[in-house]
């Protein structure tokens, strides 16, 4: 751990202060005498205040624990916690925590991921910037992206807050944080595909392929451009770790449309929903 602050490349030692302060006389000497009652009571000053420097930096050091920082690329990154606790960060996201947790177990997070939190009486707090969202024990999905930041609970019992506002979400339902309009709404029939990109399970019934694609897209680190007469049209199929091949043959099917794939781009074309 870095100090604070640099002292010539040195800690500081209690016995300086006897030295600091033949300086600080050296100093004092070339100006006009000083009454020595005011020496004596400058001596103190200086003393008190190296000690204060020492005090401050040793408090600083031991409440400032190193940071650990985590950031995934275009995969899935597993990362555990000091606690115990298990999180997935989804690609493109980001994560940093204290080598050691202290009163609160609070970390701080970007992008999307997946926590799977040990139960403990010290609380479990993420920050998100907008809101911040805590736990005790439990498991949820967590995507902070765009406008909007979602958290579907798995198992367990999540509390969304802003400012002194807080609103709980249960098993089986999805919080919603509007970053515009700052409301925060519970929905109870949550989006099946939460943690799709995490398990590559999907679920559509009558969903548009607007929103079809943009779970797709983040489990097979892909990009979909897809006609405008097809982006309204519904989807209803079960995926379970399907090769991406597959994938787009079933898709082809389906829409009666050509599916052309180049590189990580993936082209929909068609007249419209059949």
């Amino acid at each position: 751990m870095d100090w604070i602050f640099d002292m010539s490349g040195s800690e500081v030692p209690i016995s300086n202060t006897d030295a600091a302060w033949e300086k600080l006389q050296a100093k004092i000497s070339v100006q006009k005498p000083i009454a020595r009652t005011s020496v004596y009571y400058l001596r103190i000053a200086a003393s008190l205040t190296l000690l204060a420097v020492l005090a401050y930096v040793v408090v600083s050091y031991i409440n400032t624990p190193d940071q650990v920082h985590y950031a995934s690329a275009d995969k899935t990154l597993n990362v555990d916690l000091p606690d115990g606790s298990k999180v997935i960060l989804a690609p493109k996201s980001l994560i940093s925590f204290p080598e050691e947790f202290g009163a609160t177990r609070a970390v701080d997070m970007r992008g999307e991921a997946y926590f799977d939190i040990q139960k403990h009486e010290k609380p479990f707090v993420i920050n998100l910037n907008e809101i911040n969202v805590r736990v005790l024990g439990t498991a949820f999905n967590v995507e902070a992206r765009g406008d909007k930041i979602k958290v579907a609970v798995e198992r367990g019992l999540v509390a969304m807050e802003k400012g002194t506002k807080q609103v709980k979400i249960a098993k089986g339902q999805e919080g919603i944080f509007n970053k515009r309009t700052y409301e925060i709404v519970v929905d109870t029939t949550p989006n099946p595909n939460a943690s799709s990109w995490r398990t590559g399970e999907f679920m559509f019934d009558e969903t548009p392929l607007s929103d079809v694609v943009v779970e797709l897209e983040k489990y097979y680190q892909i990009k979909f451009k897809v006609s405008p007469s097809l982006t309204a049209c519904r989807i209803t199929a079960r995926f379970d770790r399907v090769p991406l091949e597959n994938l787009l043959n079933v898709l082809e099917t389906i829409l009666a449309a050509s599916v052309e794939q180049e590189g990580n781009q993936v082209r929909i074309k068609g007249k419209g929903c059949q």
